[in-house]
């Protein structure tokens, strides 16, 4: 559980010298301790550039904007694709 001042922690604050990773407290699942491993090799390799602004850019679309399509390939990606299912 986050205290106050840590739910309000900006990216940039967090990132800063791993305060991100002291905040995680308790006990962990297996899945979870994976989990933490993956986002903490990802979030290692960040550099912040504070003079560019923010923005939010999708990955599964070629040009990064938001479709239908590209939402339902996102929540489907990983699965089984079941035989006949275009029927139903």
């Amino acid at each position: 559980m986050l205290s106050p001042s840590e739910s309000r922690r900006g990216v940039s604050e967090a990132l800063h010298d791993g305060r991100w990773i002291r905040d995680i407290t308790g006990s962990l699942s297996v899945a979870a301790i994976v989990d933490y491993l993956q986002i903490w090799d990802a979030v290692t390799a960040i550099q912040l550039a504070p003079e560019r602004e923010d923005r939010f850019m999708r990955r599964w679309t070629a040009n990064g904007t938001y479709t239908a399509r590209s939402a339902y390939k996102m929540l489907h990606q990983g699965t089984i694709p079941l035989r006949g299912a275009n029927r139903i």
